[in-house]
């Protein structure tokens, strides 16, 4: 049986992989996980693993090409047989996309238009370029003739769209009426200037819409008293170093170690929207965002509950290395069941985020302050912070979110729990 080789998705922001090489040749046998193919994403070069055992074969797309995400670029075949009965099918995926680009967008000639009409994107298969720019010049109605190309093979990138249609609008030319709307217009002591949101920014924008299309997002909000965490984890760093250990407990390893801790309570607080069903996923596997220059990320710890305080550490370091080296690989960033978004290096109070899809809910953290307090009724100073959680309402309602939240908080107030047996 044939099992398709597709271009992965790799984080929030993915929307194509540029084929840099093949790894292994066409006609060899290869092992499930064998590292067959590398890619460029936005944010780093990966390698893509063989999804089966078999023979590779059936390779539509090579060194330049730049793949959208789920499309194939290659088969993996069980037999010889196979193999050769799917040469007889293969078509290049360049060609397809191309063609499927044009069926959308028939190609407008120059001489065809009315004088003042802005022009059109000219869907040339001849010209290379990406999908990405491609749809850009759609939007900015401008034609990819003329624009030069830096990405592999000389192929048109979104970025180069976004520079020829900055220097045309300097230019003052009728082509530019329609990019009035799209290209964000300011002016500070009588200086304009344009900017051009990148493709990633236009990627964020869209699936934070579709989170909050497709779901009922409600926050709701609780403080916490951090005084017992900030010691504990003191003393376990202050441990660390005294073992000679090149390890630090951070407060992102804490928060995964007590979320993964109350979702063993609650389960159904990740659970995934379905028209039919809930779909309860295996395992507890907690994503956690990660700031970069051009956007973020959402590395994964993997079972997390069954991992000791220690042991989410140091895995939390190491994708966090990788994450800014620009080294995350498929297996890094899949299968994350439930979100953190932690801002508490900055003084903020607390925030609303955005549920990351398909996941039911995320838990924002907000910064660490001193503040007055009541214990006892009597007033002191403590050290707070505030935890938002944003969940469906499709899938949880009020009352069983607040428990775990609650349950989270009692955590991070007696963290003695965050060394109990699993």
């Amino acid at each position: 049986m044939a099992t398709n080789i597709v271009i992965p998705s790799l984080g929030l922001t993915m929307e194509e992989g540029i084929i840099i090489e093949w790894l292994v040749k066409e006609g060899t046998l290869v092992e499930k996980e064998d590292s067959i193919l590398l890619i460029e994403t936005d944010k780093a070069t990966a390698e893509v693993v063989a999804p089966a055992s078999g023979i590779l074969g059936g390779i539509v797309a090579t060194a330049g090409d730049a793949v959208p995400v789920g499309v194939k670029v290659g088969t993996i075949y069980s037999s010889q047989a196979e193999l050769e009965e799917g040469r007889k099918a293969t078509v290049p995926v360049v060609g397809a996309l191309l063609q499927r680009e044009q069926e959308r967008t028939p190609i407008v000639a120059q001489a065809d238009l009315p004088a003042q009409t802005p022009v059109k994107a000219i869907e040339d298969p001849f010209i290379k370029a990406s999908p990405a720019a491609r749809r850009l010049a759609r939007e900015l109605e401008i034609t990819l003739v003329g624009i030069s190309g830096t990405g592999p093979g000389g192929r048109i990138l979104e970025s180069n769209v976004s520079r020829h249609a900055s220097m045309l609008r300097a230019e003052s030319s009728p082509l530019l009426t329609p990019l009035a709307p799209i290209l964000a217009e300011k002016s500070i002591d009588n200086q304009s200037y344009t900017s051009q949101p990148s493709a990633m920014r236009r990627t964020i924008a869209r699936r934070m819409m579709e989170s909050t299309q497709s779901t009922a997002p409600v926050t709701i909000f609780m403080e916490v008293r951090m005084d017992e965490t900030i010691k504990v984890r003191e003393h376990l760093n202050h441990a660390l170093r005294e073992d000679h250990r090149n390890l630090k407990v951070t407060y992102d390893a804490i928060f995964v170690k007590a979320l993964a801790l109350a979702l063993r309570k609650h389960p159904n607080m990740q659970a995934e929207w379905s028209e039919d069903a809930l779909i309860q996923p295996e395992g507890i596997h907690i994503g956690f965002a990660v700031s970069l220059p051009n956007g973020l990320v959402v590395p994964v710890v993997r079972h997390a509950d069954r991992q000791s305080l220690v042991s989410i550490s140091s895995e939390v370091a190491r994708l966090i290395a990788v994450a800014r080296n620009g080294q995350l690989k498929k297996e890094d960033m899949s299968g994350g069941t439930i979100t953190i978004s932690n801002i508490g290096k900055y003084p903020v109070i607390g925030f609303t985020p955005i549920i990351n899809l398909p996941q039911a809910c995320i838990l924002g953290i907000g910064g660490i302050q001193e503040k007055a307090i009541v214990v006892n009724g009597a007033i002191t100073v403590g050290n707070v912070a505030e935890l938002s959680l944003t969940f469906d309402h499709q899938i949880n309602d009020g009352i069983p979110a607040a428990a775990f939240l609650a349950d989270i908080k009692s955590t991070l107030e007696s963290p003695f729990k965050l060394f109990l047996e699993p």
